[in-house]
């Protein structure tokens, strides 16, 4: 039990440590500028090689501390009690106080060790709200379920985040100006040879108004945003092939 508690301890120490700006400036660069296609996040800002070691160290912590040992968490729960008057009951009594604690952090789905650990370290010093050393005669199994259910589903929430940004990809280069207008040079120059080949009636007719609504919507500001062609590549890179 002393190493699954140590272990415990070392987990919640490293969390709280990977737990900096640096990070989280890193993902919400990220988000910042990014959409989803396919289901694929595309970011402008796409994190570096050294950003994305960071981040898969943060996750891969994250993943790898599920861990639930009911020993370790009971010995947790019984250093926190004593900062409350509980402690001040017969140690079978109290055992049976602690007791009540571990069945309620197991039951399905169980907490993991560090979460009970960083909870009853917020209570004991005090930081956990509505819960404190004048709670008589003790916080209740649910405070103290609900408080680990906090760390734990941050957790959880955190690592669905940290997989999408770690799976997504680099969105294509913006346009310069000059490109853009090459580009809409040769959709007037297709629109108008259309008209002149097959007037304005029929599929040829509904081709012209949408090559003309997309030149008129100014489509191509968000080139790297779209989805692909047909043809296959990025709009932008499409792009590129007509303009040469």
């Amino acid at each position: 039990m002393v190493n699954e508690l140590a272990s415990a301890k070392a987990t919640y120490a490293a969390i709280i440590a990977l737990e900096d700006a640096q990070i989280d400036g890193i993902v919400s660069r990220a988000q910042s500028f990014s959409v989803r296609v396919g289901g694929v996040l595309r970011m402008q800002n796409a994190p570096n090689e050294a950003e994305r070691a960071l981040l898969m160290a943060r996750r891969n912590l994250l993943a790898n501390s599920i861990g639930h040992d009911r020993e370790a968490i009971g010995a947790i729960i019984a250093r926190m009690l004593k900062g409350f008057p509980a402690s001040t009951q017969a140690n079978e009594q109290a055992w049976k106080v602690v007791r009540f604690y571990v069945e309620e952090l197991g039951m399905d789905p169980a907490v993991p060790t560090w979460a009970v650990e960083r909870a009853c370290t917020d209570i004991r010093k005090g930081q956990a709200a509505d819960i404190g050393p004048r709670t008589y005669p003790r916080p209740s199994t649910a405070a103290v379920r609900r408080l680990c259910d906090q760390y734990a589903w941050k957790a959880r929430a955190e690592i669905r985040t940290l997989t999408d940004v770690l799976r997504g990809r680099q969105a294509d280069p913006e346009l310069t100006q000059e490109e853009r207008d090459r580009v809409g040079n040769f959709w007037d120059t297709l629109a108008h040879n259309l008209k002149q080949r097959n007037g304005a009636a029929g599929v040829a007719a509904r081709e012209v108004s949408e090559l003309e609504a997309m030149v008129g919507a100014e489509t191509f500001q968000s080139l790297p945003d779209q989805p692909k062609r047909e043809h296959g590549g990025s709009i932008g890179a499409q792009a590129r092939k007509i303009i040469g």
